[in-house]
């Protein structure tokens, strides 16, 4: 049986419907406000997942790097959980373009800066800043000013010699594709060929044997091998030439202006030179050689 609403009621029944529909349409309106005020906030604020999404990287949410382990102070093993100021730095980079893992993949020194595509988004690896390498790939703002150091066989033909004249007749070594082996062939030109080692470790093997008489390494790398091998080894000074690292990237990725832009923030706020004193305090006492 339909119930029949006398007038009074009805009224009292209309009224109450249309105060149920006004708060559905206010709470609707809220909820739409809210929703453009989140999108809104979202967008305008400093996302890191946001951030990721204008970066060239090879896998989201990390930063691959690229270089040859180990060398001491830079990049120490294991390569899973390394320690160095080169480390430090990429960790740094990492923190300010909002990426929250770095990733290292060994790979031989000379390939790092070749023209061969690359597994990397960037190569970290004391790779010094030179115009011949600059035409097959592309470097960021220079990050660290090296020299070359002179390293010597404690005891060896090489110990008390302090010129380019007196070195002529010196049996050196390099390792291959350094610019330390383009300062012996193009500045020094000793009488004797240098022997050429493919890494860092069979270089300064060689020199603690008497195999060769000196070798000449950026002299934070040559400040570590004395460090762990001073026993044996020496640098008695080193040839001011002025030298810049710079990260290393494939021609024309623009991965290049973010890093470039995180590089001169961390020179500007001090983490750069605080990451230099904590690795490679005392560097700067070398004699200069000519």
């Amino acid at each position: 049986m339909r119930r029949q609403w006398s007038g009074a009621s009805g009224l009292k029944w209309a009224l109450w419907m249309a105060a149920i529909l006004l708060a559905a349409l206010a709470l609707a309106a809220c909820g739409d406000d809210d929703d453009d005020d989140g999108g809104g906030s979202g967008g305008g604020g400093t996302d890191t997942g946001s951030q990721q999404a204008d970066l060239n990287l090879q896998t989201d949410g990390q930063l691959t790097v690229g270089a040859e382990f180990p060398v001491k102070g830079f990049l120490e093993l294991p390569i899973d959980n390394p320690k160095g100021f080169e480390v430090d730095f990429a960790d740094a980079l990492a923190e300010q373009m909002g990426v929250p893992k770095v990733q290292w993949v060994s790979t031989p020194f000379a390939g790092l800066f070749s023209p061969a595509p690359k597994d990397f988004d960037m190569a970290i690896n004391e790779i010094t800043i030179t115009p011949e390498r600059s035409k097959v790939v592309d470097f960021s703002v220079p990050y660290f000013d090296a020299n070359q150091g002179f390293l010597i066989k404690k005891g060896g033909p090489a110990e008390g010699v302090t010129s380019i004249a007196e070195m002529k007749d010196l049996l050196f070594g390099f390792q291959t594709a350094t610019t330390g082996g383009d300062f012996i062939n193009d500045q020094i030109q000793p009488n004797e060929d240098p022997r050429q080692f493919t890494t860092l470790g069979a270089a300064t093997q060689a020199l603690a044997n008497g195999q060769i008489d000196a070798f000449l390494m950026d002299v934070a790398i040559g400040a570590e091998i004395v460090k762990e091998r001073g026993d044996e080894v020496d640098m008695t000074g080193q040839f001011v030439t002025n030298e810049q690292y710079g990260v290393v990237f494939e021609k024309g990725n623009p991965l290049r202006e973010q890093v470039n832009a995180a590089i001169e923030t961390i020179t500007a706020d001090g983490t750069l030179e605080e990451l230099q004193a904590k690795w490679f305090p005392g560097t700067e006492d070398l004699p200069d050689l000519e």
